[in-house]
């Protein structure tokens, strides 16, 4: 019977005292592996690497390095090389978000690198291909009153710039021009009914009082000026800066289409 059998071949192994011997070599080998200290990890700086970061630092004080200075330098090299390799071994960079976007930043370069700079030929044919993207910002020129307070007599203040449309006071609030401002600019001043207002409201009409953070403000436009077609000669710097996003994008892109067949991205509902 199998079980007869293995008691069998157990019993001669017992017995075989060269059996017993290599057990027992094999459990002192083993408790002698378990205590013994881990080896140390080899932090190497070769002879140029140490020259470089003396000089670097010689350099930086504009003199020579005294002996104990030297000593430091190499020290807190070494330190912070220990210092890297524990943030690793304690998988730091997982769970820290600085670190985490500096890694991917520096996987996105390194997708990027290769790229060609666009010769001119290349930049017509891009600014050519995307007017819309080279085109100014709506602008308005328009007036202001600001109170520090929500002015009083609201009706009779408006009736008098409307006979008097060109007023530089009222009271203590004096009238500023602002010429030409874009869109994104009056985002920033006004909330998105004032600046509907703004892109509405008759020319040479005074309205209001609408509240800012400093205050009150009476308005006019003067003069809107529709988007317009910048020149090639005056956005050929940006036209190669949107190339050059453009190029990366696509190598990121691309890079990503081998390496996403790595992963199984799952997705809870």
């Amino acid at each position: 019977m199998p079980t007869v059998s293995r008691m069998r071949l157990i019993s001669r192994l017992i017995a075989d005292p060269l059996w017993l011997f290599l057990v027992a070599g094999l459990a002192i080998f083993g408790t002698h592996s378990l205590l013994q200290p881990a080896t140390p990890a080899s932090i190497i700086i070769d002879s140029d690497s140490k020259a470089r970061l003396l000089e670097e630092q010689s350099l930086l004080l504009g003199r020579s390095l005294s002996e104990a200075e030297g000593i430091r330098v190499i020290q807190e090299f070494t330190d912070r090389e220990i210092l890297f390799r524990e943030a690793i071994e304690q998988s730091m960079h997982q769970y820290d978000p600085r670190v985490r976007e500096a890694l991917v930043q520096r996987m996105r370069l390194g997708m990027v690198g290769g790229i060609a700079d666009p010769d001119e030929g290349e930049l017509i044919d891009f600014y050519s291909s995307n007017l819309d993207l080279y085109k100014s910002e709506p602008e308005i020129s328009f007036d202001q009153f600001l109170f520090t307070g929500k002015p009083d007599e609201i009706e009779a203040i408006l009736a008098l710039l409307d006979g008097n449309p060109d007023m530089k006071n009222i009271g203590e609030s004096r009238r500023r021009s602002f010429d030409r401002y874009g869109k994104s600019v009056l985002r920033a001043l006004y909330n998105a009914n004032q600046l509907a207002q703004l892109e509405t409201v008759d020319p040479g009409v005074w309205f209001g009082p609408l509240p800012v953070d400093t205050g009150w403000v009476l308005l006019r436009v003067r003069e809107r000026r529709a988007p317009r077609l910048i020149s090639y000669v005056d956005i050929r710097d940006q036209v190669r800066i949107d190339i050059a996003a453009k190029r990366e994008r696509e190598a990121v892109e691309q890079a990503m289409q081998t390496l996403r067949k790595k992963y199984n991205v799952l997705s809870n509902p």
